[in-house]
């Protein structure tokens, strides 16, 4: 099983939660969790697993951005964009 670090980093301006579970576990305690920062990378110890999801949430609000599955030793980013996905930028009026 591997063991490793993964580096979370909050690019957005509220503080958030995240819990980090092994693939494939839908419930029971992950095997680590905290606090993310505004524009402070976390890095959190993890072992056990092969890989791992890391779960993004605003404390308090029940909503979760189940983030993608990931080996040790990765970094992941959760961004917030303003960007409507229009494509307003190719079709000038």
């Amino acid at each position: 099983m591997a063991s490793g670090k993964i580096t979370i980093t909050n690019n957005t301006t509220q503080t958030l939660g995240y819990n980090i579970y092994g693939n494939g576990v839908t419930s029971g305690s992950p095997v680590a969790s905290g606090t993310l920062l505004p524009d402070k990378p976390n890095g959190a110890l993890v072992s056990g697993y092969d890989l791992y999801q890391a779960n993004i949430f605003l404390t308090g609000s029940g909503r979760v951005f189940y983030g993608p599955v990931v080996a040790p030793d990765t970094q992941v980013e959760f961004i917030v964009s303003s960007d409507s996905g229009a494509a307003s930028d190719d079709n000038p009026a």
